[in-house]
């Protein structure tokens, strides 16, 4: 797993954003909940995700930039 999936907004699947973080910001897995050591601000700035078209590499390695882990491959 490289990164988790997120979502902001949306009212049954309307106006909803996806968003992917990479898994070396999460902090904390447990109980149900996902911490990161990012800001909601930082997530909601970050390259927007299509959750209807395949991860290409080039969006891998944006979201790798945007948030200044390198970019395993």
């Amino acid at each position: 797993m490289r990164f988790l999936h997120a979502t902001q907004g949306g009212i049954l699947g309307l106006d909803e954003r996806h968003f992917l973080i990479p898994i070396e910001a999460v902090s904390y897995v447990g109980g149900g909940f996902v911490k990161t050591e990012l800001s909601k601000e930082r997530v909601h700035g970050s390259p927007e995700l299509d959750p209807n078209i395949r991860l290409h590499p080039e969006l891998r390695a944006e979201i790798y930039e945007y948030y200044g882990y390198p970019n395993p491959g």
